[in-house]
C-alpha cells in the first residue's frame, strides 16, 4: 500500500486539497478571516479546527494513515509560516510535511520580475519579495495574478497557483 500524498494551499478564500494517490480533489470557499491575515495564520488554534472540519466533512481522513503532506504556502512573510502549519495541521498526524514557497513556484514563469500576486485584500511583490495593501506606483509594468481589475497584463485563471502546484505532483 502506498503512502497518501496530500497537497495543500490555503488563500484568503478558498481552500485547496489533492489527494494524489486517490486523484480526489476538494476546493471549497472558506471564511479565513478569524485565522488568516495578510497572508499569514494570525491563529493556529482556529486554523486547525477549521481546516478539520473540512477533512472531516469530505472523509479525507478515512483510510488515510500517516500521509506526507506537501504545503505551498506564501514564502513573502513577517514570521515563522512554517511552524504555524505544522502545528495547525499536526491533527493530520502526517508522517512527512513539505514546504513550497510561492515565490519558488513562481520562478518558472516567464517575466517573473514584473509577477504580483493578488490574495483578495493584499498584493506581493514577488521578485522584491515584498507585501503590500495597495500598488502605488510601480517601476515597472506589472503582471498580476488573480487581479483583473487594472488595465495590465494579467493571468485570467484565478486557481493559477493551485493548478501550477497540481501539474507538478500529477499527470494533469
Amino acid at each position: 500500500m502506498k503512502r497518501e500524498e496530500v497537497l495543500f494551499y490555503l488563500s484568503a478564500e478558498k481552500i485547496h486539497i489533492y489527494l494524489v494517490n486517490s486523484k480526489k480533489e476538494i476546493i471549497e470557499e472558506l471564511d479565513t478571516s478569524t485565522f488568516f491575515k495578510y497572508g499569514e495564520i494570525s491563529d493556529t488554534i482556529k486554523f486547525s479546527e477549521e481546516i478539520n472540519k473540512i477533512f472531516t466533512k469530505n472523509n479525507i481522513l478515512n483510510g488515510i494513515l500517516k500521509p506526507n503532506l506537501y504545503v505551498l504556502y506564501n514564502d513573502v512573510c513577517n514570521c515563522d509560516l512554517e511552524f504555524l502549519y505544522r502545528e495547525g495541521l499536526s491533527f493530520l498526524s502526517y508522517a512527512t510535511i513539505k514546504f513550497i514557497g510561492i515565490t519558488n513556484l513562481l520562478r518558472s514563469f516567464k517575466e517573473k520580475e514584473r509577477l504580483i500576486l493578488y490574495d483578495k485584500n493584499y498584493f506581493t511583490l514577488i521578485y522584491k519579495g515584498e507585501k503590500s495593501k495597495k500598488i502605488e506606483s510601480l517601476d515597472f509594468d506589472p503582471i498580476y495574478i488573480g487581479y483583473d481589475i487594472s488595465d495590465n497584463l494579467h493571468y485570467s485563471d484565478k486557481n493559477l497557483i493551485w493548478e501550477t502546484f497540481k501539474s507538478h505532483f500529477t499527470n494533469l
